[in-house]
């Protein structure tokens, strides 16, 4: 890794750097390349209008497919599809972002973007984040970067790197058996000990974990309940 090139993005405003990199705190990453933040720093080089990059989403499939490669981002079905790109490893162009992790060149930021417009959510959405206790003020920031992508040219590059490279997992829900198990989950991360049905996959599936019990807890009528509890407690 390149020391003095990039910051952590909780430090990013009051420290010059070229490049900051985020990742969520629930993040889970396989593969363990030591060289994967040197690769992204030399994609932005080669690509002018790369503006994100992030690990590949999801342990690598054989045939080098993803799973399902809209579902990465609300609302994506509407964006261009993600396009498969010319590398030594898998490497896909996307125009979108998540913002569980990346890193963002800042000065292509600066030149090409400037600033982010802050845009007000529709009615629809404010009603939704009053009853389940979310920010409306604005939408949320990967949309915010999705919709300026679009506008200025850019794209976000995913990719796995050299050697083992480096992939990105997230666990979508919550639970005791999660919990339980998240130490073992980990371990066989580490050891590349996974099934054939996680590959390709950004979420941490059933194969891997048993989401029974999380699954009951986020049916609508269960969220809506909770909701509704929260509204009428003293």
């Amino acid at each position: 890794m390149m020391a003095g090139r990039y910051t952590p993005i909780s430090t990013a405003c009051s420290a010059r750097t070229d490049y900051i990199l985020h990742m969520d705190s629930d993040m889970l990453f396989g593969g363990g390349s030591q060289a994967w933040l040197d690769e992204a720093i030399g994609w932005f080089e080669q690509t002018p209008d790369a503006l994100f990059a992030s690990p590949l989403p999801g342990p690598p499939t054989v045939d080098g497919a993803l799973a399902d490669l809209h579902r990465y981002f609300p609302g994506s079905d509407a964006l261009p599809r993600p396009t498969r790109l010319a590398a030594d490893y898998l490497a896909y162009g996307f125009h979108s972002v998540s913002t569980r992790i990346f890193v963002l060149d800042q000065r292509r930021f600066d030149a090409r973007v400037g600033a982010l417009e802050i845009v007000r959510p529709n009615a629809k959405r404010r009603l939704r984040a009053r009853i389940y206790r979310q920010s409306p003020l604005s939408l949320p920031v990967e949309e915010l970067f999705t919709a300026a992508m679009r506008r200025h040219g850019l794209r976000r590059i995913d990719f796995l790197g050299s050697g083992k490279g480096m992939y990105s997992l997230h666990p979508p829900y919550r639970s005791e058996t999660f919990y339980r198990e998240l130490p073992n989950l980990i371990a066989r991360i580490v050891a590349g000990d996974i099934p054939d049905a996680q590959r390709g996959d950004y979420d941490v599936n059933s194969s891997m974990i048993d989401w029974s019990d999380a699954l009951r807890e986020k049916t609508r009528a269960r969220r809506l309940y909770r909701a509704i509890r929260d509204l009428v407690r003293p």
